[in-house]
């Protein structure tokens, strides 16, 4: 049988370079080529999904757990072994999903075989792909064989096999290996067979090695990504039929990261396994990722409150995520760009000003970006187009700075939907907000939910003064840097560094709190680099994640949770 969606060659590649040890720079440029095609195919990915539940998100976890991961590495990390621990262990932190969680370990046993390295060579690049394998199958009790797992493993054996020895030669070789599991899993995966497709986690772990290869090559990964396939129609008439209806027939995806990580994990693991299925208990450093499938999502909430402190909350409903993956095309609503967009439940719409807070919000689940922010105040008429264009009748703006908050209230009450501002001061803020959006939600249920999120999330901006003003009573001279805490002028330093370090102070942080700290175009690696540095050592059980955020006008936007 020919499984559909399995994906193919992609063209033919120049001839390869060097196939010398990679630097931290070229280890880098891999998994941003690896990350990029990702993001290109998760359609594709999430289309087959149908296995472990049929929710079609397998492959937008993947890329949003390799994105936000890459975005939050430092310019500082210059090695190989450096550059692999960064991303490894910023994937547990923005791991997505029961395969965002795996792709995790993966990252994470390939960075524990780079070890302190300052060159990854072939031997070194074939014990990663070995170790990453081992670690995503200790990740599961039970591992199944034809999913994601038998890839890797595959693709480890692949590698070890490579007659050249170079780490370019070695990833070729696992790509190889990987295209032939991925064709096999089918034949060891009843769900699959049936279904008529490949696995959806397998197939984007071959995108990764494609891409990362593509990235070693200094190649563009291809316009175009694979051809989307689909499950068959009788199997999925069967799954609806099957499903059960109700608003939780397939339960919760609940996910959280446990600090501290409880010494006896197996007791974790055990006490999880009473409550739901698909569980992942992923340890690193000092916490712990724990992913679980759960009729009561409180339950597993309850159980971790107990053990430690808990960050990175996510709670998805499977049913509804099911309900779309299996429900035939709906007409697609245009975006801003003409572009198409499903319909959902709710959609935000979200007023940002840099290319990486607009990425962020998207991959929180943003459906409009309207370009504005500070100095650059959208108009009524766009973020009504904006609202228009959103792909549902129930809509969220998110205005992200005080001076669009009455342009998005008049443009809310001429749009015809039922929409709702929240009036979000930052781009920090909104973003916090925003991690709380479920699309499959009703309008109610999600402004609540951030409304409650916006309580408890302290927002920090730092630039310059555009005029001369007082603070405490001492003159701020206009260009000084600054720092506004929740929208209001709090401190004055010499440098946009010390400026942030001394709103951190100001606000006080406990010890289980959460910084997602953005940085903005002018702010170059070796000061973001020595901001992260002070504030891991001022506060070191600060859970700190930094960002790209691509503004213009602040050096810094953070969100303290």
């Amino acid at each position: 049988m020919t499984s559909r969606a399995a994906p193919g060659r992609t063209g033919q590649p120049p001839r390869p370079p060097q196939d010398h040890p990679l630097t931290g720079a070229d280890l880098l440029r891999a998994f941003a080529g690896a990350s990029v095609w990702l993001q290109r195919n998760a359609p594709a990915i999430d289309a087959i999904n149908v296995y472990p539940v049929p929710d079609g998100d397998t492959g937008a976890n993947m890329a949003g757990t390799l994105g936000a991961a890459l975005a939050s590495v430092l310019d500082g990390a210059v090695s190989a072994g450096e550059v692999a621990g960064a991303v490894a262990r910023a994937a547990l932190l923005s791991a997505r999903g029961n395969s965002g969680v795996i792709l995790s370990q993966w990252l994470g046993g390939f960075a524990d075989a780079v070890g302190s390295a300052s060159r990854l060579d072939g031997r070194t690049a074939a014990a990663a792909l070995t170790r990453a394998s081992e670690r995503a199958y200790a990740a599961l009790r039970e591992p199944a064989e034809g999913t994601i797992l038998t890839v890797a493993r595959e693709a480890a054996v692949a590698g070890q096999k490579s007659p050249a020895r170079g780490p370019l030669a070695v990833f070729a070789a696992a790509l190889a290996g990987a295209r032939e599991a991925l064709e096999r899993t089918p034949q060891m995966l009843s769900v699959l067979r049936e279904a008529g497709v490949v696995d959806a986690g397998g197939f984007g772990l071959v995108v990764l090695l494609e891409g990362l290869l593509a990235g070693l090559r200094g190649e563009d990964v291809p316009a175009q990504p694979h051809a989307a396939g689909a499950p068959d129609a009788a199997w999925l008439d069967a799954a609806r039929s099957d499903a059960g209806g109700g608003h939780s027939g397939f339960g919760y995806c609940t996910q959280f990261v446990l600090h501290p990580a409880p010494e006896a994990l197996e007791t974790l693991r055990a006490a999880l396994e009473r409550l739901g299925d698909s569980v992942i208990v992923a340890p690193a450093a000092d916490r712990v990722r724990v992913h679980v499938h759960a009729r009561d999502p409180g339950g597993v909430l309850s159980l971790g409150a107990g053990m430690g402190a808990l960050t990175q909350i996510a709670v998805e409903n499977m049913q509804a995520q099911f309900e779309r993956f299996a429900a035939p095309p709906a007409p697609p609503a245009p975006d801003a760009d003409g572009a198409a967009l499903p319909s959902q439940q709710t959609a935000v719409v979200a007023v940002l000003g840099g290319d990486g807070l607009a990425n962020v919000a998207r991959s929180l689940g943003a459906s409009i970006i309207v370009a504005g922010g500070a100095t650059a105040n959208p108009t009524v008429d766009e973020i009504l187009a904006a609202i228009r264009a959103a792909p549902s009748d129930n809509v969220i703006v998110l205005p992200n700075h005080k001076n669009v908050v009455l342009a998005a209230e008049q443009a809310a009450a001429l749009s015809g939907k039922q929409v709702v501002v929240l009036p979000t001061r930052s781009a920090a803020q909104g973003l916090a907000v925003l991690a709380a959006f479920q699309a499959e939600r009703p309008l109610a249920v999600n402004v609540e939910a951030m409304q409650t999120a916006q309580q408890a999330v302290r927002s920090i901006e730092v630039t310059r003064a555009a005029r001369t003003t007082k603070l405490h009573g001492v003159e701020v001279p206009r260009g000084q840097p600054i720092a506004l805490i929740d929208g209001r002028l709090a401190v004055a330093a010499a440098t946009p560094g010390g400026a942030l370090l001394a709103a951190i102070e100001q606000i006080a942080p406990p010890a289980d709190a959460a910084l997602t700290l953005y940085y903005g175009v002018g702010v170059s690696g070796r000061q973001r680099t020595a901001a992260a540095r002070q504030i891991g050592a001022r506060w070191p059980e600060l859970d700190v994640q930094t960002i790209a955020g691509g503004q213009v006008h602040y050096d810094y936007v953070a969100a303290l949770e």
